[in-house]
């Protein structure tokens, strides 16, 4: 009986983080734009049978993230018959599988149990993690790994093994290596490791280049087989444009990012208020490493010459929350309570519940009759007002999977004399709209309208020659 009981809470939060990311997923999932670019990888991926070498591209250089992002998608892809969940099946089993192993490595400490479990509450309710683990247009894979190698080095602090040395290295770049954002944790941790623990410390830098070499391989062979493209585009090629670069700036994406509050007072009080209970709670402790890690973390963060967006906050969250979990239970359980009710609070569970504006099935049941008609090669683009992009991955990916002969336009402009604009939640006005993939295209005239939904269509173009 005494197991069950225990069993209870691990079992309580596994459902709870299960619930919120798939209820009503079937219709709320929105299929666009970076979801189609990995799905054409894997698409050609399958038909091909050539693994990519390079993964998508970072937000902030122009270099692209490790090649192991696809790798870590494919089998799932697969086994699910190419279906869009895919990429939140992998994800979520990647969480739970993560809680799991850290609690088998805690099973002698109590303590650290309970602060893996409550840690993954408030993984599981915050809306960051639910906005990035129900809507995965860049599936966030660090935070697994940033569990593991978080409670590895908590252990490591008291006594090093190989195990536990290989778990940190392999899980820190692992993490780096899916998100270069995570750089300031991998670094934090080093120093860490090299300050704090000071044992086998060349074991810990050898396992860490190890594992940095493994899992960027692909990238590797791509640079030699390139002549270092990438490495030269970081020279040759502008930075991304970043704006709220400052100290003050950044600081306030964060919080507002961690908090969530609409109120940049109540997101600055409450940070604030926070950290110090968690350096008070924890300052007497055995054992600091979390603590020590959230500030130098914090510290990397904000001093990085890089705007703090959304999905970047994920190592100073996990610390967080890991922080927050040493808390005493008079200061703990009204603030889970708390979080619960202002993180579920009416907007939330709209935004994140809602129906999408058009569903993956809905688009499959058109793209499936235009390309039952459409048997000549053509360019495929879009336009939305859901979105900015004209480029159209999802639709080229779907309209691929159902038949149609999609050709790339950027690649060759006389592949195909039929252009299908996907009119998605948007208005297109033929001769008026204009933007690169149509002038690409060049002049053109309309040949045939699929109406699919309310706020669904394609426009079939077809090429014209030019008046003399």
């Amino acid at each position: 009986m005494s197991k069950i009981l225990r069993l209870l809470p691990i079992i309580g939060v596994i459902f709870l983080f299960l619930f919120l990311r798939f209820y009503n997923i079937k219709n709320s999932l929105f299929f666009f734009n970076d979801n189609g670019r990995d799905f054409l990888v894997l698409q050609q991926w399958q038909q091909t049978g050539k693994p990519p070498l390079l993964g998508p591209q970072n937000s902030a250089l122009p270099i692209n993230q490790s090649a192991i992002y696809f790798y870590l998608l494919y089998p799932a892809f697969l086994l699910t018959n190419r279906s869009p969940l895919s990429p939140l099946l992998i994800n979520a089993f990647l969480y739970i599988a993560s809680l799991i192993i850290c609690l088998l490595l805690a099973k002698n400490n109590s303590k650290l149990q309970k602060i893996l479990l409550v840690s993954f509450f408030f993984i599981s309710i915050h809306p960051q993690y639910l906005s990035q683990n129900r809507y995965i247009w860049n599936p966030s894979f660090v935070t697994p790994f940033l569990v593991i190698a978080f409670t590895s080095i908590y252990l490591l602090k008291e006594k090093v093994t190989a195990l536990r040395l290989w778990l940190t290295t392999f899980s820190l770049a692992a993490a780096v290596s899916f998100s270069y954002s995570i750089t300031p944790v991998l670094v934090g941790a080093t120093i860490y490791y090299l300050i704090f623990i000071r044992k086998k410390t060349f074991y810990f830098i050898s396992t860490l280049l190890i594992s940095l070499l493994v899992l960027n391989a692909p990238t590797i062979f791509f640079e030699l087989h390139h002549h270092f493209l990438l490495t030269t585009s970081l020279f040759t090629k502008p930075l991304l444009a970043q704006s709220d670069s400052t100290l003050p700036l950044k600081f306030r994406n964060l919080v507002t990012f961690i908090i969530g509050s609409s109120s940049l007072i109540i997101n600055l009080i409450v940070f604030i208020g926070l950290t110090i209970c968690i350096i008070i709670t924890q300052k007497h402790s055995a054992n600091k490493t979390f603590l020590i890690l959230f500030l130098f973390t914090l510290i990397l963060t904000l001093i990085a010459p890089f705007t703090i967006q959304a999905h970047y906050i994920f190592g100073i969250a996990v610390l967080f929350f890991f922080g927050l979990s040493f808390l005493p239970n008079l200061i703990l359980i009204p603030l889970l309570v708390l979080s619960s009710f202002f993180f579920f609070n009416p907007n939330n569970l709209q935004t994140f519940f809602k129906s999408a504006p058009r569903t993956y099935d809905q688009m499959a049941s058109c793209f499936n009759q235009l390309c039952q008609k459409e048997t000549e090669p053509l360019f495929v683009t879009v336009q939305s007002n859901l979105h900015p992009y004209h480029v159209g991955p999802e639709h080229r990916y779907l309209m691929k999977k159902l038949g149609c002969n999609v050709k790339e336009i950027e690649k060759d402009t006389q592949a195909a004399k039929s252009m299908a604009v996907v009119v998605d939640g948007g208005d297109y006005q033929h001769g008026q709209t204009s933007y690169y993939e149509l002038t690409l295209f060049g002049p053109s005239q309309v040949a045939q309208t699929y109406f699919c939904q309310p706020n669904f269509k394609v426009v079939i173009l077809q090429k014209t020659l030019k008046k003399p």
